[in-house]
């Protein structure tokens, strides 16, 4: 398979949603949904090689190898097609367009002018974007990895403030940088080695090395 470990991340989180994986495997609703007409999916291709996958998981007690779905992922995205390491989120990201376009009762890609938000209150402002979405991708994976957030910017000049209520389906966040980290080492000395687990910034543990003759 090569470097596949960012889609084996991807589909083990995806193989967890347990909304989502009832949708393909328990009931198989998703046979239902497939628009095959899609101009931005495989015409069901993409959805069929997911669910089998999803089935060959839940489904089977044997060793499950995702040839067949990346193969088939790769056909649709043929960046992806190569046996090269790949962004994770970019991975999900793509593969989560794919299928709603695969499952959206409506695909229309028209052009759509909002009415400015003035001083209509954020639910209904909100709602109407929402319903724009809807309309062009009603789909299970919409409903189920689709939000919104609000987006307020105010002119430094004349204070006018203008509203937005985009939607995301992906919030990426940045891990954590802890000030101390964990060492352990094992010190030689004059008698048997010694395993010592130390907590600290790397500054600290040479200076104290240092004190202590290390």
């Amino acid at each position: 398979l090569g470097n596949t470990c960012y889609m084996n991340s991807v589909l083990q989180v995806l193989s967890h949603t347990r909304t989502l994986r009832d949708y393909f495997v328990n009931q198989s609703y998703y046979a239902y949904d497939v628009n095959t007409t899609s101009p931005w999916g495989m015409g069901g291709k993409l959805t069929v090689a997911f669910a089998e996958l999803l089935e060959s998981l839940w489904c089977t007690t044997e060793t499950t190898a995702p040839r067949r779905f990346r193969g088939v992922f790769g056909q649709f995205k043929p960046d992806y097609a190569q046996y090269m390491q790949q962004d994770a989120e970019e991975f999900l990201s793509e593969l989560l367009a794919g299928l709603s376009a695969e499952l959206s009762e409506e695909c229309k890609d028209e052009y759509v002018e909002f009415k400015d938000a003035n001083d209509r209150p954020d639910e209904e402002v909100a709602a109407e974007r929402w319903d724009d979405l809807m309309k062009r991708e009603n789909s299970v994976i919409t409903k189920l990895f689709f939000s919104q957030f609000k987006s307020q910017l105010t002119c430094t000049q004349c204070n006018l403030v203008t509203r937005n209520f985009p939607y995301i389906s992906i919030i990426p966040l940045p891990l954590p940088e802890f000030p101390h980290q964990y060492y352990e080492l094992i010190l030689h000395t004059t008698g048997p080695p010694m395993r010592v687990s130390l907590k600290g910034s790397e500054g600290c543990l040479i200076l104290l090395l240092r004190k202590k003759n290390f």
